[in-house]
């Protein structure tokens, strides 16, 4: 095994805030987060189909996991690792990215 394989994936700053939303609703609340959930929620400047590609791809990377085809995704124990370890881990899960959708039209 190389140096490479056990590096942290690289995921860009909106999987990042993604991942750490998953994280922290499922914690509150232990049921599959949805990406049309996010997007009413939290991320309303991105639409759920967007967020649907990278939950995929937080998906494939083994962050997250669907526990059925239908439903939103639930994280992994690399995924909660990963926000529980990274630097930023506690500004990503800080109420400032977690603003109501009535709120963040101002």
């Amino acid at each position: 095994m190389t140096l490479d394989a056990l590096a942290p994936t690289e995921l860009t700053e909106r999987q990042e805030k993604i991942l750490a939303l998953v994280v922290r609703e499922y914690t509150n609340k232990p049921e599959p987060v949805g990406s049309k959930y996010l997007a009413d929620h939290f991320m309303t400047n991105i639409s759920s189909a967007t967020i649907r590609n990278d939950l995929s791809a937080l998906e494939e990377k083994g962050y997250l996991a669907a526990p059925h085809t239908s439903a939103g995704r639930v994280p992994t124990e690399a995924g909660v690792r990963r926000i529980a370890t990274s630097r930023s881990g506690c500004s990503l899960l800080s109420p400032r990215w977690l603003v109501p959708r009535v709120e963040q039209r101002w």
